[in-house]
């Protein structure tokens, strides 16, 4: 896959367009900025429900202040005209109404500065009250681009062999510049093996036929996977544990005869996701991570980042069920992932976060907040956003409505007039928004 920015700097190639305009990334950005004016906040719900009962008790209380004193006191008509047309100006509701959708699309344009985009104004709100969130490992925590660490054949197979066969298998399901076996054959300068009837089996392995070797079918998953396809001896068991609990991911190789090795990765942690980790924990939020790698792996990267909730061996379905157990327990949850496999449990999530520019087009899809690039400290950046900006608008909604609730008490007295009305209304408006 092409995408649009990617730069060709192997000379002649030749490109074909699968997609229109409309479904490239610049226009999803603008349409989803567009359709989260459309998703409103909690808070913006409650104002519209506010408003459907202030808004007649306001104007029954105008024709009363006419009404009672002129014509069951004798009032002077004009006087109290006045004092009515100075109460519906005062009771006007301008900043009572612009106190959420400003401060909501002033954190939209605020996110948006740093490369995050929120599908909408009820997301910023619900990530600001989460108690926990769900991380997947793979390209979220670390880097995303593993490398071969341990190449050990069995069974009289050579390392090369090991390197070409898992290459010809790789390149069905990942671009072949970022392949780990397809790097580390182009190294050694091995030529990998093709392979027909690929078929790939989701959170377990691949499966195909390798027209080079002597025996065609092939699998290459974890040892789970293997197990179901050929007998594994306790000794390679015991090996693929010892490599697990040196936070390796191990992978074997194997024909439907016999194991022909285990080729083990490892991935480089972000830079940052120990901060962000340590920051998402300072403001009360519990990190779990969750994983389809094995529990040693995952837990050696969980030990580096200060993450102690591990949920590994996970299919996509699993994860989209751990999701709901976290909800049960916690009531609010975010799950921020990348891939295909995260797509339902982020849209099972509170909150789904998508990492962005590492992200498939169905994660960012399902996704309510994306971040356009990797960095996992924008996600405590957007947390504390969401929790000031709910601080923000309490605070308007707040002072709006005693504002009103004075100047209304001195409207009824007679004790206000217009100057003061517009001062009330406009003024209070304009703080609103200052602040």
């Amino acid at each position: 896959m092409v995408f649009a920015g990617s730069l060709n700097k192997q000379g002649y190639i030749e490109v074909e367009v699968t997609k229109i305009s409309k479904d490239s990334t610049l226009a999803k950005i603008i349409e989803a900025t567009f359709n989260a004016t459309k998703s409103k906040a909690d808070t913006q719900r409650f104002i519209e429900k506010f408003s459907e009962y202030y808004t007649p008790s306001v104007l029954l209380m105008a024709v009363l202040i006419v009404v009672i004193p002129v014509v069951f006191y004798n009032g002077d008509f004009n006087e109290w005209l006045l004092m009515s047309l100075t109460l519906l100006v005062i009771s006007c509701p301008c900043a009572l109404v612009i106190s959420t959708p400003v401060s909501i699309y002033s954190a939209v344009g605020n996110a948006s500065s740093k490369g995050i985009l929120i599908k909408g104004g009820k997301y910023l709100e619900a990530i600001g009250n989460i108690k926990a969130i769900a991380m997947d490992k793979t390209r979220t925590i670390p880097l995303g681009k593993p490398v071969v660490s341990d190449i050990i054949p069995l069974n009289g197979f050579s390392k090369e062999e090991l390197i070409a066969c898992a290459a010809g298998f790789e390149i069905f399901f990942r671009a072949s510049n970022s392949s780990k076996y397809y790097r580390k054959a182009r190294q050694d300068n091995i030529n990998f093996h093709k392979v027909e009837n690929f078929e790939a089996v989701m959170g377990k392995g691949v499966k195909g036929d390798c027209i080079v070797c002597t025996d065609k079918p092939h699998y290459l998953g974890s040892l789970e996977f293997i197990t179901e396809e050929v007998s594994v001896k306790e000794n390679v068991i015991k090996k693929v544990e010892e490599l697990q609990s040196q936070g390796k991911t191990a992978l074997i190789l194997s024909s439907d005869q016999k194991l022909e090795g285990i080729i083990t990765v490892t991935d480089e942690i972000k830079t940052e996701s120990k901060e962000a980790i340590s920051e998402i924990i300072s403001l009360g939020i519990v990190p779990v991570m969750m994983t389809g790698d094995n529990n040693n792996a995952a837990r050696f990267v969980g030990t580096i980042v200060g993450i102690s909730d591990i949920r590994s061996h996970l299919l996509p379905l699993e994860k989209s069920d751990e999701i709901k157990k976290l909800k049960e327990k916690y009531k609010g949850v975010a799950m921020a992932g990348d891939g295909v496999n995260d797509a339902p449990a982020l849209a099972n999530a509170d909150v789904g976060i998508a990492m962005g520019s590492a992200g498939s087009d169905i994660a960012i899809e399902t996704a309510d907040i994306a971040l356009m690039n990797d960095n996992l400290k924008l996600i405590p950046f957007i947390i504390k956003l969401s929790r000031k900006t709910i601080s923000t608008i309490k605070i308007n909604t707040i002072f709006a409505i005693s504002t009103k609730f004075i100047f209304i008490v001195l409207a009824v007295l007679g004790l206000s007039n217009l100057v003061m009305a517009i001062m009330a209304d406009v003024g209070v408006t304009i703080l609103v928004i200052l602040f």
